[in-house]
């Protein structure tokens, strides 16, 4: 829950899924401009279109990339870089015991899809 959970930890999960992808798109976007070619995949996920259950900053870090890579698509589709946004569900990994998202039944066993 945001409340309770770490200003540190909600902070580090916003430096991993928005300010790292942020970065890497500044360091790598101009070369594909000057090519006149390029493609991104960015992997954000279903979570930026729906509220989910115990996990604010993820699904808003998530919607955040999710928004900036649409913005992205069509500043740079003009330029031949193609950005691609893949928003995948539930997926059967370690995220949910490693998040402590056991109880949710967003996460709950079996109910996403094997990698």
């Amino acid at each position: 829950m945001f409340v309770t959970r770490s200003a540190a930890c909600d902070l580090a999960m916003v430096q991993v899924n928005a300010a790292v992808p942020t970065a890497l798109l500044k360091l790598f976007l101009p070369g594909m401009v000057a090519r006149g070619h390029g493609r991104v995949l960015s992997v954000a996920s279903a979570a930026a279109w729906f509220p989910g259950p115990e996990q604010a900053t993820y699904f808003a870090t998530k919607a955040y990339l999710a928004a900036l890579s649409n913005a992205l698509w069509y500043e740079l589709k003009p330029l031949g870089i193609r950005v691609t946004t893949l928003l995948p569900g539930p997926i059967e990994t370690g995220f949910a015991q490693a998040g402590q998202l056991a109880q949710p039944r967003l996460f709950a066993p079996g109910t996403g899809v094997a990698p």
